[in-house]
């Protein structure tokens, strides 16, 4: 395994709960999605899943919600999964109606098969 897909991520994103501002990793979260690349790539993203309208998506690592807000408003079942708690009452408190789980990428509370159409179909459940 290359040495780049071992890395750890940093610890202020990996550990948001336990940091003695979990706020400031979220404000420069939202100050970073402001900045022109992050922009366009966001948006670049989202023109590439409307194609996906209708079928669920799982935006693993969602922080905030933003994506999947932005999904949910395209047409596509969106689900966020994130193993903050302190993000995730953020997404919560932006987004009251989305569909977010607490859940680690390691570990992804899902379940995962083929429909007819060969297109993936995922369920997703809420730990505990």
């Amino acid at each position: 395994m290359p040495a780049e897909a071992r890395a750890v991520p940093p610890a202020g994103w990996s550990r948001v709960d336990d940091g003695p501002d979990p706020g400031r990793l979220i404000t420069g979260r939202d100050r970073l999605a402001r900045d022109p690349f992050f922009e366009v790539l966001h948006r670049r993203l989202l023109e590439l899943l409307a194609a996906c309208r209708g079928e669920l998506a799982l935006d693993v690592g969602c922080g905030t919600g933003e994506a999947v807000s932005a999904l949910a408003a395209g047409g596509v079942r969106a689900v966020g999964i994130d193993r903050s708690r302190r993000m995730l009452e953020e997404a919560r408190r932006r987004h009251p109606v989305l569909r977010l789980v607490m859940g680690d990428a390691r570990h992804l509370p899902i379940a995962c098969g083929r429909g007819r159409s060969g297109a993936g179909r995922t369920g997703v459940s809420s730990p505990g």
